[in-house]
């Protein structure tokens, strides 16, 4: 089978001289030896029609000393990732038993190859003719990841997702559900940040037109864009900084180097060298500023415990906020009831503000038709809410006094 063959090749390239046996170990193997078992095999179907197949391999090592044995455990699936052909690896695990180091891999057989889907689902054609006739740029399908593929600046690419398309009964038809990536590509730098308006914009008007279709029922889409590695995000962030200069100063210091470009007309945001010095420095500290905001927070809870006060959430099992701000809802108050409040707070010394006041209720905003009447759920939040000092130079006597002062005030 092509998947064990590969995955043999990889193994046979880094580890020589050592056998491998494919599936069949019932005559039993000698050490140090690999073992190829496939586990399992499936279709990925996407509305009914095939793509890609998804294989679980376990590679079994067997090895005769423990240092060897967790020396392969180690580093074998790096080995194979490295080495492996036509295919992804999606997820592994690894697990020694006895004398045997068990890799375990989900891949999937991904060419990098453009498929026909015209002829396998006319939804992918008529998304297709949709998108070049709107956008009026070059659409084209792939059906795995985008390693490899040549970026072309300003083009569109139709991804189907690895899901399975249910179909549902409405009004006794058949609807189906698909999921797809839907990625424009764009290898300029300097065209990044305006295409992200005019994306969405095109996206806007896509969905418009397939939901007047009477095969397109649900569409609904969000935008991210993904700048690649570490390097090219610095080099975009450079470029969006520094006035869009293709050089920064160190560079233009370098013999001859002085000459430089203007990609693009961007913002001048660079920290000075005094402000990177000190955010240095304050990075070292963070651990512990950390710490003392999270004592902060927990002695607020506790004071405010079986009152009217009631604090957002900032700890739940799976994640913890940075505790940036201590904000607070005075259950059952009004607008004007907060603000009051407020006012006291700073006759007792207590300096309190409100984060944030809706945009609706801005004048800005306001001009451009927003009205907060059309977003209650916002203003009730809002109108009752105080944030209380928050910051690691406050003593615990100093949160035990705004903790009873409140209180009092409630």
């Amino acid at each position: 089978m092509k998947v064990l063959n590969n995955i043999a090749k990889a193994i046979t390239k880094n580890y020589p001289g050592k056998k491998i046996n494919i599936n069949d170990i019932t005559q039993g193997f000698e050490t140090p030896s690999f073992t190829l078992q496939l586990v399992n095999h499936r279709d990925t179907i996407i509305a009914g029609v095939k793509f890609n197949k998804i294989y679980t391999v376990d590679v079994i090592y067997h090895g005769e000393k423990d240092s060897d044995i967790f020396q392969v455990a180690d580093e074998l699936i790096d080995k194979i990732i490295l080495n492996i052909q036509d295919f992804k690896i999606l997820h592994y695990e690894i697990e020694i038993i006895d004398k045997e180091a068990h890799t375990v891999i989900e891949l999937m057989e991904c060419n990098i190859k453009k498929i026909n889907l015209e002829n396998d689902n006319s939804f992918y054609s008529k998304l297709r003719k949709t998108v070049e006739n709107i956008t009026q740029k070059k659409c084209d399908f792939i059906n795995t990841d985008l390693t490899g593929v040549d970026l072309k600046q300003g083009i569109f690419i139709i991804q189907p997702q690895d899901l399975n398309a249910e179909t549902i009964s409405i009004n006794h038809k058949k609807q189906y559900e698909r999921t797809i990536n839907l990625i424009y590509l764009e290898d300029n730098y300097s065209n990044i940040m305006p295409s992200i308006t005019w994306f969405e914009k095109q996206m806007r008007l896509l969905c418009e037109d397939l939901e007047l279709r009477k095969n397109y029922i649900n569409m609904d889409y969000s935008v991210s864009f993904n700048y690649g590695n570490d390097d090219e995000i610095y080099r975009e962030f450079q470029l969006l900084s520094l006035h869009g200069q293709s050089k920064d100063a160190l560079s233009k210091t370098k013999l001859g180097s002085w000459e430089y470009d203007i990609v693009a007309p961007n913002y001048k945001c660079n920290l000075t060298d005094i402000a990177s010095g000190i955010g240095l420095a304050q990075l070292k500290r963070y651990p512990s500023l950390l710490k003392r905001r999270f004592e902060i927070v927990e002695r607020y809870n506790k004071g405010f415990e079986g009152t009217r006060i009631k604090p957002f959430i900032h700890f739940e099992e799976d994640r913890k906020s940075c505790c940036h701000l201590y904000i607070v809802n005075i259950e059952g108050a009004s607008e004007e009831d907060r603000n009051e409040i407020i006012v006291k707070m700073a006759e007792r010394g207590i300096a309190t503000n409100v984060h944030y006041k809706p945009l609706p209720m801005h004048t800005a905003y306001k001009n451009l038709g927003f009205d907060i009447k059309d977003y209650p759920n916002a203003f009730d939040n809002y109108k009752s809410q105080i944030t209380l000092p928050l910051h690691t130079l406050l003593t615990d006597e100093q949160v035990d006094y705004i903790i009873e002062n409140l209180k009092a005030l409630v």
